[in-house]
């Protein structure tokens, strides 16, 4: 199907693009390539908007508690998760994440001996029993032991309670320049520890510094993957050492522009500047 799907998209694309007087996409970075394919879009007015969060979505699950599907937060464990999509795009990143795990538990066993790191709906597929993106990984750096892989997709308030009752949160992030991780968003609402791996030029980076809301360890070409595990290790260790409850120092008020309704008033926005601009139909 996807296949086909990817067929299909190709054919319609170049249609759809010739007709149109204004292009969104999540970032800059996404919206380079179709002018970079497409030169009739040049000079075409770009906005970029970010996939906004729904705040008060957080507020019912911690109102309505659900059943975690994946752990049981009273276990004794320090829980870790990753919800999100994980797929080849990640692998070397994931590499050197769970060798910063390795590292790390090599250097402070007494202090990784409770962790246990889950990775949750790492496929897009309701039904993917077996599919496992991370997990063999994992195996590769001798860290499976402590790592759970869930490749099924979870219904959105079934992941913010996985979010709610994980002990710290991470995010590994794909080799891209451009990669901008939507699931940014729901993790900073969670305001749980934060530890993400990601390209220096993610705008991942940028919204953690504007928000406080984490730490972020990255690479590019002057600071390849395989330099920065001993700094994963070490973010990981100052992780593990927080005290109990601990909660990042958000800045709460640079989030807003984030959120489902700042996210909506500005696509709204470009809705009515685009409508001014048409010419009236003659």
């Amino acid at each position: 199907k996807w296949a086909l799907v990817y067929a299909m998209y190709r054919i319609l694309e170049p249609f759809a693009l010739k007709r149109v007087d204004q292009l969104v996409g999540v970032a800059d970075s996404y919206m380079a390539g179709l002018f970079a394919n497409y030169r009739w879009l040049q000079g075409l007015n770009a906005t970029p908007i970010p996939f906004g969060v729904e705040p008060w979505d957080f507020e019912y699950v911690r109102r309505n508690p659900r059943k975690n599907p994946v752990f049981d937060r009273n276990d004794g464990y320090f829980h870790i998760s990753h919800v999100g999509s994980g797929g080849p795009s990640m692998t070397n990143v994931l590499r050197a994440w769970f060798q910063g795990v390795q590292l790390g538990r090599q250097s402070s066993p007494e202090l990784f001996g409770r962790v246990r790191i889950h990775f949750v709906g790492t496929t897009y597929a309701p039904k993917a029993e077996g599919l496992y993106q991370v997990l063999p990984v994992a195996r590769e750096c001798g860290v499976d032991d402590i790592v759970e892989e869930r490749p099924a997709r979870v219904q959105h308030l079934d992941a913010i309670q996985i979010l709610l009752d994980s002990d710290a949160l991470v995010i590994v992030g794909s080799e891209a320049p451009h990669y901008t991780a939507s699931k940014i968003f729901p993790y900073i609402l969670a305001a749980k520890p934060l530890l993400v791996v990601c390209h220096a030029e993610s705008g991942v980076v940028k919204l953690l510094r504007e928000t406080c809301a984490g730490n972020a360890v990255t690479f590019d070409a002057d600071h390849p993957l395989p330099t920065i595990v001993g700094d994963i290790a070490t973010g990981l260790q100052e992780l593990l050492r927080l005290p109990v409850g601990w909660r990042p120092p958000t800045n709460w008020e640079s989030f807003e522009p984030y959120t489902a309704r700042a996210v909506t008033a500005r696509l709204a926005d470009v809705f009515d500047r685009t409508a001014r601009s048409a010419p009236t139909p003659g």
